[in-house]
């Protein structure tokens, strides 16, 4: 069993292109799950946000890319029409501010209408929980047509 180093752990996931390779590996994997989420690579943690928005189901969750590991929690998002079949939509949220020092972790999904739209569109809020701060992160998902 590996051994992960903190530096391993809490690698900052730049671009895509780093994770290809071990992407590629799992999706051949004869383990690998037909009927539920799972993460591209690496952790799948603490699902967050699920909510209907128009035809379209969504779901977000901690995620780190690296392996199944905690370290560097970033939000992943997934969507579906029917709760069967997921399409990834990627990440949503990267920890990228001193306030979310070890990752983005908690969070809440709202729905919101804003004066100017005849939509509803749903809006993250993330919470930093080592600084104890409330940050408002705004999320709109590239899906707000019905």
């Amino acid at each position: 069993m590996k051994t992960w180093t903190k530096e391993e752990r809490y690698r900052v996931l730049h671009d895509p292109e780093e994770i290809r390779d071990m992407h590629d590996r799992i999706a051949q994997s004869a383990w690998r799950q037909t009927f539920h989420i799972q993460p591209v690579t690496g952790l799948l943690n603490d699902p967050n946000g699920f909510i209907r928005h128009g035809d379209l189901w969504h779901l977000f969750y901690q995620w780190c890319p690296w392996g199944a590991v905690h370290g560097l929690k970033y939000w992943y998002h997934v969507i579906s029409r029917d709760l069967v079949n997921w399409k990834n939509a990627g990440v949503c949220i990267r920890p990228d501010t001193v306030y979310d020092n070890k990752g983005a972790y908690q969070g809440r999904i709202l729905r919101l209408r804003l004066p100017d739209r005849r939509k509803n569109l749903s809006v993250l809020h993330g919470q930093s929980p080592r600084r104890g701060l409330d940050a408002a992160l705004l999320y709109l998902p590239r899906q707000t047509k019905r």
